[in-house]
């Protein structure tokens, strides 16, 4: 048995895997992005959500939906702003009273893009109230605002503004029941998606992406604060990948500074996939931590979020097709206290393939386990998640059978611990070898990759050659595709098979059952197929 370590933590932030899966806001053929969440002051939560169809990003509309059961199920999407050309880069807030507010970029009115906003008293029916003036010439872009409301009622927009060297972060101050500054306050040059948020104490922090090094496609996210929206301090970079962007900031319980972002990640996951760093003045940050974990191209990005009422709300853009269609999700998070302690963590080989067991003293606030696997030295990917079975202050048992392993392979195993809290806890690794022979007289069958997307490789051992038949079975117990049928010699065999079935067609994505039949017995397997 191997006794890995006793962890007790506390995180008063919630951001991780919620207690359910992502609700779709917005999804379907159309291509859904940019979304924004806010409660109304009716208490239902309202998203706004760029539309336009597949893969036509130049004709965006502003789509909203709303959300009675705290985001549990959600209306589907209703036109709010439609008119000529593009309406995209959305912000919204819910005012004092009845209003609700919202702001976006458009070139409705000719060749560049202006910010424009509209109001509503239900969230349902919308009056356009056009171009809001901040100063600039008739002939340059100004898009992507973001409103925040003050103690005061006023109101704050950090927008991307400006041409030339003088593009970049501006923003802009409207007092309650005044109009906007013509200042042009500069935050920073060349910064792009600028977000920005007040701290209880007063002070502004603006997120934003700008190139980072010898190419445009080169980008990173920063931080710079002020007090007075004027003089801001010096920019402190957060990411170094050179491919992060849609940052956004706010406060949580504790008083403390989170921005999330989107991170380009390359192998295991070749996807983006959503971040967060933590500070507690604004200048210092703590280590980054990951709170999606997805690969093969499906991006996470454009987070949004708020707290209420001891929750954290999270929207966020996931691509089905990056360039042409995506979908808006939505989770709630508890926020809380999380802890694990005194994880016992063992993987040995069972006859039939890798057998994985833990327990847990204590649970609190642990949302699930997800287990990682390293073949042959290779990156660590996750082959399985199970939910958290402990209750709070309470210990549980847990246990997972790997089939997916091939005769004669060498894998690690590690166990990770992730909170509600979205913090991620590592175990391990466990190292196991599995027997070139397995059992006397028994076939033996397991596949890679899982998930898999167009390629799927069978490892299979035979005591003895024979007559074998590999068959693949749906959901529904129908066999989907036959993969072998025929003659075999004794020993290990590597079959590839195209995720098609018979008359060659693609399967669809789902779980699927395989089972390898032969003269000495039985042996099967599952596999997950994304499309």
């Amino acid at each position: 048995m191997i006794n890995i370590r006793t962890i007790c933590l506390l995180a008063l932030l919630a951001a991780g895997p919620a207690a359910a899966d992502p609700v779709t806001i917005a999804g379907g053929t159309t291509n859904d992005t940019e979304g924004r969440i806010i409660r109304l002051s009716d208490g239902r939560l309202m998203a706004a959500v760029g539309r336009n169809p597949y893969g036509r990003w130049d004709t965006t509309d502003v789509y909203v939906s709303f959300s009675a059961d705290d985001g549990a199920s959600w209306t589907g999407p209703a036109l709010a702003i439609g008119a000529a050309g593009d309406q995209a880069t959305i912000g919204v807030l819910q005012l004092p009273g009845d209003t609700i507010r919202l702001w976006y970029g458009s070139n409705q009115s000719g060749t560049y893009y202006r910010i424009h906003t509209a109001h509503s008293l239900n969230g349902t029916d919308w009056t356009a109230d056009g171009e809001v003036a901040l100063g600039w010439a008739a002939n340059v872009n100004c898009y992507d605002p973001t409103v925040i409301l003050g103690p005061d009622s006023s109101l704050t927009m950090i927008y991307r503004g400006g041409s030339g060297t003088a593009a970049g972060a501006y923003v802009a101050h409207r007092p309650k029941g005044g109009s906007w500054d013509t200042s042009r306050r500069l935050v920073n040059a060349r910064a792009h998606r600028p977000r920005i948020m007040r701290h209880a104490d007063g002070t502004y922090l603006a997120a934003f992406q700008r190139q980072s090094g010898g190419s445009t496609s080169q980008i990173d996210v920063f931080v710079r604060r002020s007090t007075d929206l004027t003089v801001w301090s010096d920019s402190v970079r957060l990411t170094t990948n050179q491919n992060s962007h849609d940052a956004w900031c706010l406060q949580v319980p504790d008083s403390g500074y989170v921005v999330y972002y989107a991170k380009y990640q390359n192998a295991p996951h070749d996807a983006y996939n959503l971040c967060r760093r933590r500070s507690a003045d604004g200048l210092t940050w703590q280590a980054e931590q990951q709170l999606t974990f997805d690969g093969g191209l499906m991006h996470n990005t454009q987070p949004c979020l708020f707290v209420h009422a001891g929750g954290l709300y999270r929207c966020w853009t996931r691509a089905n097709d990056y360039d042409n269609d995506n979908d808006v999700l939505f989770e709630r998070f508890p926020l809380g206290a999380t802890g694990v302690a005194s994880v016992e963590f063992t993987a040995a080989w069972d006859g039939a393939g890798v057998g994985l067991r833990w327990r847990s003293a204590c649970e609190t606030g642990c949302y699930c386990w997800t287990i990682e696997r390293s073949d042959g030295g290779g990156p660590y990917r996750e082959i399985a998640r199970l939910p958290a079975a402990g209750a709070r202050g309470e210990g549980a048992g847990y246990s997972h059978a790997d089939r997916a392993v091939r005769p004669g392979g060498a894998y690690a195993y590690r166990l990770v611990q992730v909170g509600v809290d979205g913090s991620r806890d590592l175990f391990g690794p466990a190292l196991v070898r599995v027997p070139v022979c397995p059992v006397a007289g028994r076939a033996m069958v397991g596949h890679c990759p899982n998930p898999a997307r167009a390629r799927v490789v069978f490892s299979i051992a035979l005591p003895s050659s024979g007559p074998a038949r590999l068959d693949v079975y749906n959901a529904a117990g129908q066999r989907a595709a036959t993969v072998i049928d025929g003659p075999m010699t004794a020993g290990e065999h590597r079959v590839e098979w195209r995720g098609r079935n018979d008359s060659g067609m693609a399967l669809a994505s789902g779980i699927y059952e395989y089972q390898l039949t032969t003269d000495s017995g039985e042996a099967s397997g599952r596999l997950v197929l994304l499309r």
